[in-house]
């Protein structure tokens, strides 16, 4: 292989695109050193955003641009057809690389099978990079905390489960190809998972180590003496060193071949003597937006219950709280200030300035009782740098749980298991983990200005995850937001793929 050809990689469990894009995106003086060969994913919604996203890729390099039907497309004044009839070539070479298919399923009835048989008359194999993560439900703290709950009134049985052993998927796909390297990534959950009274983490690395691959882990040795690569907690990379502006754990294990001799990978270097971005830097330069009540989308009825619940707020906060109560009465005595739309979608006519694009950034609509939830926690957080709990809620607008009620009767709120059921994700700091909660309501994901009253876009969520504004996701909105919350941030993801290629190379 040439020095000059890009290594290929195999991407499974894909979700949209964001470990991939992360490996598209890695260069050598300014030459892509890694191509995407086939991703494979199962939802429709999420293969159709790999697709699109595979079609933008052929315009990259030799200086290419976008075409001008793209930008048509994303002004909805052709369909997705039509873009694809216009460039053929570009279509048909994004529908050989984006694969939707279900892993285990798909291999077999050797559709997987098939493709990696064509693939392998035109790429080698063994200098190829395999990257993907296993459906992380079964292993997430709230997964298992869901699970126990159902098995305690006996409908949940573990062995019925197929998503604790996912990755053996992954692991039959390793070791028919033999690949160069991998990239393995799973929620931090997997570290403490058990299943069938077992580890599942240590299980995952004895079954890697036994396909042939020194395994390698790539978490911040920095201030820690006894980091060891057998210790799983040092598989845990917290994005927020690394340039992403979000406290987001997760687990990634690489293996390099052990033929290739690796015995110690470069990491990525984190973040020295600077603070990781903030919510403010990642999305403070999106247009404002407001938020709309259920059932509506009239902006005067927006704006008249966004001021009556800034008035009622304001008369509720006690004395010593006198910047709280100064915000409040100054949105409920100016809702001229108050953003008047509930999207905003920019598209460069010509295709050029791609920095203006503005796509996917489209509000929710909230309850009244939730706006006012919303205003309250948006305030404390701009007023106070943190974002409070349930404890510090005024009483009448406690969530409607009888765990909650019966808490607050017996004046244990303190002793509730999930006092952050609502968060602003406050300006000054990094934003909490985006997961794919965000896709049932945004009570977690609070956007922080309190006149825009709302929980984050999807674009806001993407922002945060770092993917470039150009990446288009595709479905109803609610599968939007699924996918961003279930991706890899491509900025994590790219130095990832540096450390990988620095073992790989030719």
């Amino acid at each position: 292989m040439s020095a000059n050809t890009p290594i290929p990689v195999i991407d499974l469990f894909a979700g949209p695109g964001g470990l991939g894009e992360g490996f598209s995106s890695a260069r050598v003086r300014s030459k892509p050193r890694f191509r995407l060969a086939l991703s494979v994913e199962c939802d429709p919604h999420a293969h159709k955003t790999l697709e699109l996203r595979a079609f933008c890729r052929e315009f990259t390099g030799s200086d290419r641009k976008l075409p001008k039907a793209y930008f048509e497309f994303l002004r909805e004044e052709i369909s997705r057809e039509d873009l694809f009839k216009r460039h053929p070539d570009e279509a048909e070479a994004a529908r050989l690389e984006a694969m939707q298919a279900t892993l285990g399923e798909s291999i077999s009835d050797g559709s997987i099978a098939r493709r990696l048989d064509e693939l392998q008359s035109q790429i080698d194999f063994r200098r190829a990079v395999m990257i993907g993560g296993p459906p992380c439900q079964a292993y997430s703290l709230v997964g298992r905390s869901r699970m126990a709950k159902a098995r305690a009134s006996g409908a949940y049985r573990e062995e019925e489960d197929g998503r604790h052993v996912l990755y053996r998927q992954y692991l039959k796909l390793i070791q028919r190809i033999k690949p160069a390297a991998f990239v393995m990534e799973n929620v931090r959950g997997i570290l403490s998972s058990r299943y069938q009274d077992r580890p599942i983490f240590q299980q995952i690395l004895d079954d890697l180590s036994g396909a042939g691959y020194d395994l390698h882990a790539l978490g911040d040795r920095s201030g820690d003496t006894l980091f060891s690569d057998t210790d799983p907690k040092s598989f845990l990379v917290m994005a927020s060193k690394y340039g992403v502006p979000q406290r987001r754990a997760r687990v990634f294990i690489v293996g390099t071949r052990r033929d290739l001799r690796i015995t110690e990978l470069r990491r990525p270097e984190p973040l020295r003597g600077v603070r990781p971005p903030t919510v403010e830097s990642a999305i403070g330069t999106l247009p404002r937006v407001r938020s709309g009540l259920s059932g509506g989308d009239d902006e005067a009825e927006w704006k008249a219950e966004v001021r009556d619940c800034a008035a009622r707020l304001a008369k509720e906060v006690p004395r010593s709280e006198e910047l709280l109560r100064g915000v409040l009465t100054s949105i409920a005595s100016s809702t001229s200030k108050l953003p008047s739309r509930r999207s905003e979608r920019r598209v460069p006519g010509d295709g050029s300035g791609t920095d203006e694009l503005v796509l996917n950034h489209e509000t929710r609509g909230h309850i009244p009782s939730d706006l006012e939830r919303y205003l309250f926690f948006a305030t404390w957080g701009r007023v106070r740098g943190q974002s409070p709990t349930l404890l510090n809620l005024p009483h009448r607008l406690l969530p409607d749980h009888e765990n909650v009620r019966l808490a607050a009767e017996a004046q244990a709120m303190d002793e509730l298991a999930f006092t952050d059921r609502f968060r602003v994700q406050v300006e000054n700091e990094p934003s909490s983990t985006i997961t794919s909660h965000i896709s049932k309501d945004g009570h977690h994901f609070i956007h922080p200005d309190p006149r825009q009253c709302r929980s984050l876009t999807v674009r806001e969520a993407a922002r945060l995850q770092t993917f470039p504004d150009d990446y288009f996701f595709c479905g109803p909105r609610t599968e939007q937001y699924r996918q961003v919350g279930n991706a890899v941030p491509p900025v994590l993801a790219q130095q990832i793929a540096e450390c990988v290629l620095s073992a790989v190379a030719p």
